[in-house]
């Protein structure tokens, strides 16, 4: 028995090792740079839109160059076309500062009042993401997209989180923003008021789903238009025929 206990303390101690390496492996992923949860974002966001069923090139782009812009450097994440030809344009790359770190300290804060604080703090950066100096807000998107499409679109920025707890527990713990001279707005309104519409996984598949509909309708339209083009063809057809 004490054969077995011992076997069973080292499969043990083995198991905890391997346990503790994975964690910190995760822990590093989490808390890497802006490129690398940059790239966690858009591989995310790349699935959702594959499984919406838009197809790259066509109906959505990625890091596409608004060359014909004023800012003809500007490249959203992901351009999502619309069948009227404008755009939305799509960040990804909405994980600006540790958000995922902030909410992990969050969780493993005992105190309520002092967890709610910090879930406050991931309220913040994601504010301080939209309004900053070379923030999403200032980077202008829906006006540069009007610009190069020549169609006039959505006036939003979708900006992706990749994570419905994280926004949840900031909108919940938010105190309010003040914006358009108005006092302690929602922070999910309060984004919007400044162009941008944060989205988690689940509304972003809705949106897409909307979206790959519109474009369904707009094809049965266009074949539509070819079949009663082809059918007044055919009659001054066989007018021409039997005169």
């Amino acid at each position: 028995k004490f054969n077995e206990l011992d076997t069973l303390t080292k499969e043990f101690k083995k198991d905890n090792e391997e346990t503790r390496a994975t964690t910190k492996g995760l822990s590093m992923a989490l808390s890497v740079g802006i490129g690398e949860r940059g790239n966690w974002g858009e591989s995310s966001f790349e699935s959702i839109l594959n499984m919406s069923g838009l197809v790259e090139g066509v109906t959505y782009h990625s890091e596409l160059v608004l060359t014909k812009s004023s800012k003809p450097l500007s490249r959203p994440d992901f351009t999502v076309m619309l069948a009227d030809g404008s755009a939305i344009a799509t960040d990804s790359k909405a994980l600006l500062g540790p958000l995922v770190s902030l909410y992990d300290q969050a969780m493993e804060t005992p105190n309520e009042s002092q967890r709610n604080a910090a879930f406050g703090e991931i309220a913040d950066n994601i504010w301080n993401a939209i309004m900053a100096k070379d923030g999403i807000k200032q980077r202008e998107y829906p006006k540069m997209l009007e610009e190069h499409f020549g169609v006039e679109g959505p006036s939003f920025t979708l900006v992706f989180i990749p994570g419905d707890h994280i926004l949840s527990m900031a909108y919940k713990n938010d105190k309010g923003r003040n914006t358009h001279g108005r006092q302690k707005v929602p922070l999910q309104e309060a984004a919007y008021l400044n162009g941008v519409l944060l989205a988690t996984p689940t509304m972003v598949m809705a949106l897409l789903t909307m979206i790959r509909a519109e474009w369904a309708a707009h094809k049965i339209d266009e074949d539509t238009k070819k079949i009663q083009d082809l059918a007044v063809e055919l009659y001054d057809r066989h007018v021409r025929f039997g005169n």
